[in-house]
């Protein structure tokens, strides 16, 4: 049995699609893991960079054709997909390109049918497609339909052995780059391989399925938006892509960690067998302590972005409610880019942003035994003791509340606009001090004031840097919050000193 691959990157384009530098890179990685006899084991990996339509088509037949049944056949993509008005999906190549009116010359691609033609023809029973694209999803679902119209996944893909991976559905895009030079879908997929930890049952193999799980849950942590599928076919599912090297103890503790972090929390019950894992392979605390943080590491950034977003939304609704289409447009500009799913985003605004209670919720509030009610007459009140002096007494009242309660808003008002307007900050220079932070998060900005809302200069590189002053802003409304001032490529601003933005920093800051 031969083990043969073909990885197709195009990174380059005709005018009409942007440039995808990742996709060349994408090819690499993938080259190298296929190869390295102790994971991929492949016997062949031909890379295809920025080729013509000729080139990509021939390079597809050649990879299909002439093989034995007992071949593993291994298709990669990255780039950019295509569909055309009919919602058929395309590979664009380096030379593809579209209408003044926009639309897909279909001439210039490589339509999805056309590899599906190729499969079909090749001897080859263990067939695996990687497709690393925009639209990816659409590859099982507009090739071939039945002589009836309707469409099945299984007729399409056809075939025995036969699985397709994608990176995402037909309405998602993939290559949203965080802190990885490689696509988010091949940096998960390579990550599994070379780690060993997408070998989920320990058995010394990666399937095809189990790289999948792995991938998808791990795209899933770092961007939510975007949905990892797997169309198989017998059992295709079952293709053995790679091995695992799971020898390292780090690895092996990674896997586990992996596989028993559910939602992005170790839960009590699986901190004794960690606990036992960690001694059996000989790990320091601090190794397996390390490991535990990179993996937790992609959940919590971005249940740090969901609080900053909330506390966007906080001071989106003090300023004006109902929200001005300015300040929506910024929220959604900032669930975009932080990748945040809707209905976390749902959940924040039913939280702050709930109407009214209906008036039968107030009425809930008052002791039923302190209102007499009438049964013959329910707006006549029965008689009893004190009427006359409970009416007295409501009549002196209630002056006192029509005058009081503007007065106390008017006080609280003052309060919250003063304190927020012209909140405190105390600045202290710290240049020369020693104390040096370190930045690891993508989501980073370098703000122009020690400020949450203040604008943002510049996208802050993972590294080390030396602040030259550290400041504390206090405010009723927001609390006491600590900032960094700091230079990044030439400019100066400021960092928050907070989990979310500050990875670590030395004893000697603030």
């Amino acid at each position: 049995m031969a083990k043969l691959a073909l990885l197709i990157g195009v990174s380059e384009y005709a005018q009409g699609f942007n440039a995808l530098p990742a996709a060349a890179k994408d090819v690499e990685a993938m080259r190298r893991v296929l190869l390295h006899p102790e994971m991929g084991g492949f016997d062949s990996v031909q890379p295809l960079i920025n080729p013509d339509l000729g080139a990509m088509q021939e390079a597809i037949e050649v990879l299909f054709k002439n093989r034995q049944r007992d071949d593993l056949v291994l298709l990669f993509f990255s780039g950019h997909g295509v569909k055309d008005a009919s919602g058929k999906l395309y590979l664009a190549t380096s030379l593809t390109r579209k209408t003044t009116q926009g639309e897909l010359l279909k001439s210039t691609a490589v339509s999805t049918s056309f590899i599906h033609e190729v499969m079909d023809e090749s001897r080859s029973r263990h067939q695996a497609i990687v497709l690393d694209c925009c639209f990816s999803g659409a590859f099982a679902k507009n090739l071939l339909a039945k002589d009836d119209g309707s469409v099945d996944v299984k007729a399409q893909l056809g075939g025995e052995g036969r699985v397709v991976l994608t990176s995402s559905t037909s309405t998602q895009y993939s290559f949203e780059q965080k802190d990885t030079e490689l696509s988010i879908y091949t940096h998960y997929l390579v990550e599994g391989i070379e780690t060993g930890a997408a070998d989920l049952n320990s058995s010394g193999a990666i399937s095809a399925d189990e790289l999948h799980d792995y991938a998808k849950r791990r795209v899933k942590e770092a961007v939510p938006a975007m949905q990892p599928e797997i169309y198989v076919v017998k059992e295709g599912f079952k293709l053995l892509l790679a091995k695992a090297r799971i020898r390292d103890p780090q690895l092996r503790y990674r896997a586990e960690v992996e596989r028993v972090a559910a939602e992005g929390v170790i839960l009590p019950p699986d901190r004794p067998r960690l606990d036992d894992l960690c001694m059996q392979l000989g790990l320091l605390r601090a190794e397996a302590d390390d490991i535990e943080v990179k993996v937790l590491k992609a959940y919590r950034v971005y249940q740090e972005s969901l609080e900053q977003y909330k506390i966007f939304f906080l001071d989106a609704v003090k300023k004006g409610y109902p929200l001005s289409d300015g300040a929506r447009n910024k929220l959604k500009e900032l669930q975009e880019r932080w990748q945040l799913k809707s209905e976390d985003i749902l959940q924040i605004e039913r939280q702050i942003d709930s109407p009214s209670l209906p008036s039968g919720h107030a009425k809930s509030n008052i002791p039923s035994s302190s209102i007499e009610i009438n049964a013959d007459n329910p707006t006549k009140k029965l008689p009893g003791k004190n009427h006359g002096y409970k009416k007295s007494k409501f009549l002196i009242v209630l002056p006192v509340l029509l005058l009081g309660f503007p007065l106390i808003v008017v006080l609280i008002f003052l309060r919250l606009l003063t304190s927020f307007l012209w909140p405190s900050f105390e600045e202290v220079d710290i240049a020369s001090s020693g104390c040096s932070i370190t930045i690891e998060n993508p989501l980073v900005s370098l703000n122009q004031k020690p400020d949450n809302f203040s604008r943002e200069l510049v996208k802050v590189p993972s590294g080390s840097y030396e602040p030259s002053a550290h400041g504390t802003r206090s405010s009723w409304v927001m609390g006491e919050e600590a900032w960094f001032h700091v230079e990044v490529e030439g400019r100066k601003g400021w960092i928050k000193d907070d989990t979310f933005n500050i990875d670590g920093k030395s004893i000697e800051c603030p």
